[in-house]
């Protein structure tokens, strides 16, 4: 007995330490994750499969909340995987989530292969050839994301944004599908004067003609952010003809000019300020108005 009395004290020590040590587990944060590479069947796509990575907030799976959604849109030669392995998102998206710069938000960055994010499949003697990224979209990548992941609906909670050939998909998609995106951050767009690729891709310009927008569809279209570097000599010429066209119709924007070239260096920077802009729609930005008037 009077042994059992000696050591009742360091089998108290342990109780209390494994008790601590359990509350310290109850109460460990959860982090944000990427899951890689799904997949599912497409009738849109020439090779019958999409592929997308997705990035998911930290307790997306025990909050029980919804979460507004941003498509993340890569440049040519890359695809759905380049934003994580080159852009940092994860580790750029997870600081600006935790130190309240903006809302927690869910990301997909989908494949874009090399069309530019419009449609562009031809049918020859009876097999597809390319790809209807458009038709995918909005029948297929869309809806899946809208079933299976826990997303907000509605323009007010989905947001565009891409560099070099994404950053035109993100212009593509915010302008003629207004009604669904409320927000679009263009990244050293390739938006005009596209050569051959000009009969499948339209400029900003023709975008406006082809739907008839007037300064009375304005407040309609989605909050829009174009970005660019000083020294990028692949991108600077579609950007300020852009511009150039926006401001000659009073369409109110922005333009940016930082340091940096076309590369993902400049796009990581890119990512980071577009946040802030981002948090305007999805939470704790500070509310706008309709559009800001453009920046040089």
């Amino acid at each position: 007995m009077k042994k059992f009395i000696r050591i009742l004290p360091i089998l108290l020590l342990i109780v209390a330490a494994f008790s601590c040590k359990r509350k310290e587990e109850s109460r460990k944060e959860y982090e944000s994750v990427i899951l890689n590479d799904m997949h599912f069947n497409s009738r849109h796509l020439e090779s019958g499969v999409a592929h997308f990575n997705i990035y998911l907030p930290a307790d997306y799976a025990v909050s029980g909340k919804e979460y507004p959604v941003l498509y993340l849109l890569h440049g040519v030669l890359d695809d759905h995987t380049a934003w994580k392995a080159k852009g940092n998102m994860r580790k750029i998206t997870d600081k600006a989530i935790k130190s309240g710069v903006v809302e927690p938000f869910i990301v997909v960055m989908p494949d874009g292969f090399l069309g530019f994010y419009v449609n562009g499949a031809k049918n020859i003697n009876g097999k597809r050839y390319g790809n209807d990224w458009e038709d995918y979209f909005y029948n297929e990548l869309k809806p899946h994301i809208e079933k299976f992941y826990p997303v907000k609906k509605g323009r007010k909670n989905t947001a565009f944004a891409g560099c070099s050939m994404g950053g035109y998909g993100s212009i593509y998609h915010a302008f003629n599908h207004p009604d669904k995106i409320g927000f679009c951050y263009a990244m050293s767009a390739a938006i005009d004067d596209l050569g051959l690729l000009g009969n499948i891709v339209p400029s900003i310009k023709e975008i406006f003609k082809n739907n008839g927008y007037g300064e009375a569809d304005f407040n309609r279209l989605p909050y829009f952010v174009m970005e660019c570097g000083k020294e990028d000599v692949v991108s600077t010429k579609f950007n300020e003809h852009s511009h150039r066209f926006l401001k000659s119709v009073d369409f109110p924007h922005q333009y940016r000019k930082f340091d940096g070239i076309h590369n993902w260096e400049f796009w990581q920077g890119s990512y980071e300020r577009m946040l802030p802009d981002l948090a305007n729609l999805f939470g704790k930005g500070t509310p706008y108005s309709g559009q800001e008037t453009a920046q040089e």
